[in-house]
């Protein structure tokens, strides 16, 4: 069973129906996010998708994944495998 971080549940927060009001595009939402997220949060995340991407996730139980982060967003209609894959680049660019 995946273990999720509480990171995951505050970054879903962090998207919220004027996210996209207050930031030029969503990737730039989620720099700055993770941007101000401590070395802990950021760790916690990398483990979270490295173990994500061996449990080899449907597009369905993916959604489902992001949907209970609390986000009901999603990038210009890109599926959540997409965004994974920006949040990885993302982090590897941080801390």
């Amino acid at each position: 069973m995946l273990d999720t971080p509480e990171v995951w549940y505050s970054m879903g927060e962090y998207i919220h129906q004027d996210f996209l009001l207050q930031f030029p595009d969503f990737i730039s939402g989620l720099r700055d996010f993770f941007g101000d997220a401590s070395e802990e949060e950021v760790n916690d995340m990398r483990i979270f998708l490295n173990e994500l991407k061996k449990l080899h996730y449907s597009d369905e139980q993916l959604e489902r994944l992001w949907l209970n982060s609390g986000s009901n967003l999603v990038w210009d209609g890109a599926g959540v495998r997409a965004i994974l894959g920006e949040l990885e680049v993302i982090l590897s660019e941080v801390k």
